[in-house]
């Protein structure tokens, strides 16, 4: 499976100094708050349209028909995609997630995943070499051309990038906006507090912090010890494979106060659910943005949201938290 790891070798997520100075340097020139910022109106705007389509319909599943395609719409409009690929897009980042998710990999994932990235690669080798050729106002152009001290990214690091965004938005932005709403439907008082204080720009970048602290979408980091350390009376030797448990980190009770409680009005709820230090999430600031604006319109859509059922279930995977189906009612009038 030597290809398949060459190929995620171009994420900026799985490589290391030098190589992902070059890759974030060039990546973070066209995916700063800022330009996220820019594209706020459009998110609004899919939001809009996404909660439109469901008419009259009180009663809906909220994975599949807003979590998920929310940020998918997002990502596939800011790389130019058609939209009507977003279904074999999401079958191709669905046989990667075990790949990348699980710790111990059934032999079958790695087939799997393979077929996956190369089916990705031949489709987005097109939609690059389409932006070169006629360069428009998105995201993809504007890594087409990025360049930092004369250097580009390679036809083969733009496409694995493009991949690499496709697979975060459909797993983990899909998460929050689920995970956020569901952490407030089982604490019916924090859900009130936030209703009531809807129109405080704070109160939802709050909400959205305090998510991703209490229940992120990312459980787990991948690291492999550059040196022998000692942590909490244990010893990891130099080239040995560690998993950081962010969702755990971020419930220490040596951290914060009352860890394992969910609240909305917490003022200390910096999290490391993205990530810290070099491998901080680029794409942190897109994930926040879209949570907060689905959050709030999801409030605004009627008087009270409602649970259809606890009978839930989530995905099964150790690296990515993530409901499979999230059933709501949301009445539009009392």
């Amino acid at each position: 499976m030597r290809g398949l790891w060459n190929s995620l070798n171009w994420w900026a997520v799985f490589s290391d100094p030098p190589s992902h100075t070059r890759l974030r340097a060039l990546f973070h020139r066209a995916f700063t708050p800022r330009v996220v910022n820019l594209i706020r109106d459009k998110i609004v705007a899919i939001v809009a349209e996404l909660l439109d389509a469901l008419g009259d319909q009180e009663e809906f599943e909220l994975v599949a028909d807003f979590a998920y395609p929310l940020p998918a719409l997002v990502i596939s409009d800011m790389l130019g995609m058609p939209r009507e690929d977003i279904a074999r897009i999401r079958t191709w980042s669905g046989q990667l997630e075990p790949f990348l998710g699980l710790a111990q990999k059934p032999a079958e994932s790695y087939v799997v995943a393979r077929q996956a990235n190369e089916a990705m690669t031949d489709y987005f080798r097109v939609i690059v070499e389409d932006h070169r050729r006629r360069p428009r106002n998105n995201l993809l152009s504007q890594l087409v051309t990025a360049t930092e001290g004369g250097d580009a990214l390679s036809d083969g690091e733009l496409i694995a990038t493009c991949i690499m965004l496709q697979f975060a938005a459909h797993t983990t932005t899909t998460s929050l906006v689920s995970l956020g709403l569901l952490a407030l439907l089982r604490h019916p008082d924090q859900l009130d507090f936030v209703r009531h204080n809807r129109n405080d720009p704070v109160v939802l970048k709050n909400v959205v912090e305090e998510e991703l602290r209490y229940d992120g979408p990312i459980q787990s980091l991948r690291r492999i010890a550059l040196e022998p350390v000692e942590f909490d009376n244990r010893r990891v030797a130099r080239g040995e494979l560690v998993f950081i448990l962010l969702n755990s980190a971020n419930r220490d009770e040596r951290r914060f106060a009352h860890a394992d409680v969910f609240d909305a009005s917490r003022g200390d709820n910096q999290n490391i659910a993205f990530g810290f230090g070099m491998h901080f999430c680029s794409g942190a600031a897109l994930a926040r943005i879209e949570g907060q604006i689905a959050l709030g319109a999801l409030l605004d859509r009627g008087p009270r949201i409602e649970l259809v059922t606890n009978d839930l279930s989530f995905n099964r995977s150790f690296g990515f938290r993530g409901l499979q189906a999230l059933p709501i009612r949301i009445p539009l009038a009392d």
